[in-house]
């Protein structure tokens, strides 16, 4: 709250997680000696993994807190057991939910139970920082045999 002092870390109030102090670093180097132009937190979406067996990942709002804030939604899911990836490690436990903006068809949120959820997410992050839609997320030719591959097969979001 006071010009010129930063905070980053878990001093600052924010997720704590490692990766969201990396952010909070760039935002600080940026800030204080130039570079690619100002930069802030602002609506930055921070990825959760819980590293269980197996993994919980997930990034944005929940279907809760979508609706809590008046959103439209509507839901796609689908179980681990219909991606042919996990089918073949024999990772079959899970599933993968996404909160998609009934309008726009703007990805609100993502969670991930499932073998390398974690790594998933990414997709998913990447999709919702570029600003693409739930279809063309769904849409995108990703390498077979693949977990994200699983994405492909998620129903349209209703």
């Amino acid at each position: 709250s006071v010009p010129g002092v930063w905070a980053l870390g878990d001093v600052n109030g924010g997720p704590q997680f490692t990766h969201a102090s990396l952010e909070d670093y760039r935002i600080v180097k940026a800030n204080a000696f130039g570079g690619s132009g100002k930069r802030a937190r602002g609506d930055r979406p921070i990825p959760f993994t819980l590293f269980t067996e197996p993994e919980l990942a997930r990034i944005g709002l929940t279907e809760k807190e979508a609706r809590r804030q008046g959103a439209d939604v509507k839901i796609s899911k689908i179980p681990v057991a219909a991606i042919p990836r996990a089918k073949t490690m024999g990772e079959s436990r899970g599933l993968i939910k996404v909160i998609v903006e009934a309008k726009t068809e703007r990805i609100l949120g993502c969670a991930i139970l499932s073998v390398e959820a974690g790594e998933m997410l990414g997709a998913v992050q990447a999709a919702m920082a570029g600003g693409l839609s739930f279809t063309d997320l769904r849409d995108m030719v990703f390498s077979h045999p693949t977990l994200v591959e699983g994405f492909n097969n998620l129903p349209a979001a209703s």
